[in-house]
Formats: structure tokens, sequence, C-alpha cells
């Protein structure tokens, strides 16, 4: 099986976006800042439909953290898991704050909701999703960061059977929180030097993809294609 890990940069580099998943062609597909929209495509950006479309995904589940009107249409924004296999359950944990129905980009309050995402796919295989929170100092996190990740670890050590963790952490590998996940999974991103590319000022890693021990990997690399200013993220794997 295939595995992509990408924040979607709000679909901004939409073509771009398409035409990797379409290469690609992976079985499950973890988002952060993707948008999905209501009712016709736009084409000023990639949506979740777009992108599920494009990689011939047929079963998704959207965790917004905002939602807003958009023209005249309700546009929602967060994390999405697309997958090839069905889903034998979902589940969204708030860490911060709860979906904002009422969105202003204006407003840095409203700017602060995350959550988890949690789903079990047909093989038995557990999908953990998650945009972590951005600190403005750094990539080093902070105390609430750090209440954040531990509700994270806990809800992923109380998962019976292999688990693979995405997501876009905004902490480097170095942070206590990060390395506290070394007691459950491996983490295949430690070493990669940056996820950022050049249309962000950051080098650091914060993309991440975590296995455990029931999961056999097979290939992990970060890709070289521009579609974010985050770097696409591989794992072709076996259970």
């Amino acid at each position: 099986m295939k595995l992509l890990q990408l924040n979607a940069w709000g679909g901004k580099l939409g073509w771009q976006i398409i035409d990797l998943v379409k290469a690609e062609q992976p079985d499950i597909i973890c988002l952060q800042e993707v948008n999905d929209i209501d009712g016709p495509r736009d084409y000023l950006f990639a949506s979740l439909d777009d992108i599920a479309e494009a990689a011939g995904l047929g079963y998704r589940y959207m965790s917004p953290v905002d939602r807003s009107r958009y023209q005249k249409r309700w546009l929602a924004y967060g994390n999405a898991i697309l997958s090839r296999e069905p889903l034998l359950g979902a589940e969204t944990i708030f860490t911060l704050g709860q979906l904002n129905d009422d969105f202003d980009l204006a407003l840095e309050a409203d700017k602060e909701s995350r959550n988890l995402q949690h789903v079990q796919l047909a093989s038995g295989l557990h999908i953990f999703n998650h945009h972590g929170l951005f600190v403005p100092e750094g990539k080093n996190g902070n105390t609430e960061t750090d209440r954040q990740m531990s509700l994270v670890y806990d809800q992923i050590a109380a998962a019976q059977g292999p688990v693979i963790f995405c997501g876009d952490l905004n902490l480097a590998p170095t942070t206590p929180a990060v390395q506290r996940f070394s007691k459950l999974l491996t983490n295949l991103s430690a070493d990669l030097g940056s996820t950022y590319n050049w249309l962000s000022i950051h080098k650091v890693v914060c993309d991440y993809i975590m296995t455990s021990p029931e999961v056999r990997v097979q290939r992990f690399t970060m890709l070289d294609a521009v579609v974010s200013d985050h770097n696409a993220l591989i794992l072709e794997f076996e259970l």
C-alpha cells in the first residue's frame, strides 16, 4: 500500500497537487490545510473533491476546524483522510477549541482551533492525522503545544492494532513532545533535514509519518515536486 502525506496549503497550487496524486496513485492520503467546498469546484484552488477524484479514492473523512462563506457557498477548512479502502470507523478529537462556523481570517483567535483525526480502515489499520498549533516563536513549541501533543499521544496509545500517524505537527523532531512518540512509533521523518521547500522561510522538519511495529515499511521518501510550501511524503508499506 502507498500513503501520501501533505500539508495542502489551502490547495493554492491546485494543478500541481492534482498532477502529483495522479502520478503517485496513493491508496491513502492524509491532508492538512485542505478546503472542502459545497457545490461546483473553484479554479482558484484544489478542493478535497478535486484531489479525491484525481487520486481515484472513493472514501473520505473531513474534519474541519472552521467554516465560512465563500461566494454563496460554504467552505470547510481543516484535515482530511482519503482512502481506497472502506472506513470501519472515524472520529474527530479537538485538541484545542471547537469547530468555528463563523470564521474570519482577520481575527487571530479564529485561527486557534485544532483537531486530530482517527479512522480505522477495513484492513484494521488505524490512521491518525493532525495539524499542530503554530507557534510564532519557532518549532520548539510551548506548554500549550505540549498539552495538545499529550492528548494526541494518549489517543494513539489506546489504539489496538497497526498505526500510522501523519501530520504537520509544527514541531521539530528534537522537541520532547515529538520524541515521546518513540515509545510507540518509529519516526520516519526525523532525519530529513527540512520538510519545507523554497516557498517557505522555515528550514526544519515539521511534517511527519510515524509507524507502529506492525507496519512493515518498504519505502519512505520525501518528494521534490513543489505542490505546496511543504514537501509531500510517501510511505509504501505492508501489514
